[in-house]
């Protein structure tokens, strides 16, 4: 059952959440008090579909609380749409439009742009917030490479949210005015700091990869001096759906993998959840591989093993059984 907040003290509560001043390093916060300013589409995050028209497309419920709206929104992308390696360069110059068109995703920008867009269509206040690597930073060097995330920010249930777009997980207890999200994402084991928030990048002022690069080493250079205080969260992890196919086929485990864990990891394969387990399962040298990550935190944690089979068969027998 969902609580509610009755109307008085659900005012009373957004009232007090701060305007932003410290929500993100880099321009105006957001005002956490008036979610509705959240509901219009920035420049890049138009969604030329109609509400009825992209309910249907998601499968979502009249009116979804966010249980229903989140996996069913990761579901949807992580099945219709295929990945793009664009190194980033497309980042603020596409659109949701476009995206919708191309039904690819080049990236975690492109994965909240879509996502925020849709909520926002949707009728739910939604941001993204565009963060980098703490760990990255700490051991950065001039010239180095880049490491950061974007998440999405959005007023569901009565109350503010974090969602990776990219993983189906989400944040209820989420403190929007702390810039520290304590989410492992790859190698990044420290968390991220935001530092910017806004409808799309466009609108929070990013037009090229090498304006986001150019804040990111910025923000290297800033963080000895910021004072980082990491709340506890607890991560909801999406539904388990099991394997997108009932049994695994050569091409599945030989082509470059296309699901949503692996747009920020690109490997050979396709990924099962099985039992506890997330299962990369790809073939090589001749022998096929399943490696074991704990449920929900594929690439996030380190593998904790892995299982050689001879045969294809020997694997789908393998995965029926953890289930």
């Amino acid at each position: 059952m969902i609580m509610r907040a009755a109307p008085a003290l659900l005012l009373a509560a957004l009232a007090a959440l701060p305007s932003g001043a410290a929500a993100q390093l880099y321009g105006d916060g957001p005002n956490y008090g008036a979610p509705a300013l959240y509901l219009k589409a920035g420049p890049q995050s138009s969604v030329p579909l109609t509400v009825a028209a992209l309910r249907q497309e998601i499968g979502l419920s009249s009116a979804p609380a966010a249980g229903e709206l989140v996996p069913a929104v990761f579901r949807w992308l992580s099945s219709g749409f295929g990945a793009s390696a664009e190194g980033g360069r497309l980042i603020g110059k596409t659109t949701v439009a476009g995206l919708l068109k191309s039904r690819k995703l080049s990236g975690c920008h492109d994965w909240a742009l879509v996502f925020s867009g849709v909520l926002r269509k949707l009728g739910y206040p939604a941001l993204m917030a565009d963060a980098a690597g703490i760990k990255w930073a700490r051991e950065h060097k001039k010239g180095g490479s880049f490491s950061g995330h974007v998440f999405v920010e959005a007023f569901l249930d009565g109350r503010w949210m974090l969602i990776d777009a990219a993983s189906g997980r989400y944040v209820r207890d989420y403190d929007p005015s702390n810039p520290v999200i304590p989410v492992a994402v790859g190698g990044e084991t420290e968390g991220l700091y935001v530092m910017f928030k806004g409808l799309d990048p466009r609108s929070y002022g990013i037009n090229s990869h090498e304006a986001l690069r150019a804040k990111m080493e910025d923000f290297a250079a800033r963080l000895p001096r910021l004072k980082l205080r990491y709340p506890d969260y607890k991560v909801t992890n999406p539904p388990r759906q099991g394997p997108a196919v009932t049994e695994l086929r050569e091409e599945d485990v030989t082509g470059a993998c296309r699901q949503a864990p692996c747009s920020s990891h690109p490997c050979n394969g396709t990924v099962v959840q099985a039992g506890d387990w997330d299962l990369l399962v790809e073939k090589k040298d001749g022998a096929y591989h399943a490696h074991h990550y704990p449920y929900g935190h594929i690439f996030n944690q380190p593998e904790v093993r892995t299982e050689k089979f001879d045969t294809l068969k020997a694997v789908n027998a393998y995965i029926s059984a953890l289930k």
